[in-house]
């Protein structure tokens, strides 16, 4: 019993504007969660588009730097075991003179990033037209960085397929989540000169 009165302690000792962004921002991940889980996800109502729109215009940039090589984009029956289970999904898989390169699955589509990042700015406390604003240009450039990250994970998987594990797991993620991190600061850096020049 100390410990739960302790805790809500802690959270009244919060300061309002912090607990009140917290809230908001717990509240659109329940609703996002159970919205994407139970009807978007089983039926790749968003995925499958958003995946093999990355797909396609990733494959439009691997051809501009492999002009002489056949590139095609297509979705691939991939079967995985995760512990006693296996499933089917399909992926979103581009191919360079029928050798696989990279395959793009729903997770990795941008759709994740892009609810994370109209999150923060839904629940940061700002006028709606700068909420707007910098959510379609934000998530333009994230479609933009996921595109290009793609890309670079297609060189990789081509020219130097040791570093493949690396790129994917660290370096393009440190750099897309740091991308999204600036975002973010900037988005809380305009609202704020905006106060203070109203």
């Amino acid at each position: 019993m100390k410990i739960i009165q302790s805790a809500l302690q802690a959270i009244k000792d919060i300061p309002k504007p912090i607990r009140v962004f917290a809230t908001k921002a717990l509240f659109l991940l329940v609703i996002w969660q159970v919205l994407y889980l139970g009807f978007l996800a089983p039926n790749r109502v968003i995925d499958q588009p958003l995946s093999m729109f990355t797909g396609k215009a990733t494959a439009w940039c691997v051809k501009q730097l492999m002009p002489s090589h056949s590139i095609v984009v297509k979705e691939v029956l991939q079967k995985e075991q995760v512990e006693a289970m296996e499933f089917d999904y399909l992926k979103t898989t581009i191919f360079a003179d029928g050798i696989k390169l990279i395959g793009i699955a729903d997770g990795c589509n941008g759709l994740s990033l892009f609810m994370l990042f109209i999150g923060f700015i839904i629940a940061y406390p700002a006028p709606n037209i700068l909420k707007l604003r910098y959510a379609i240009l934000g998530l333009i450039l994230i479609v933009l960085v996921n595109i290009l990250r793609c890309t670079g994970l297609a060189m990789f998987s081509y020219y130097n397929p040791k570093v493949l594990f690396f790129a994917h797991h660290y370096l393009f993620k440190v750099m897309v989540y740091g991308i999204v991190f600036y975002l973010w600061v900037r988005f809380t850096q305009i609202n704020k000169k905006n106060n203070h020049h109203a």
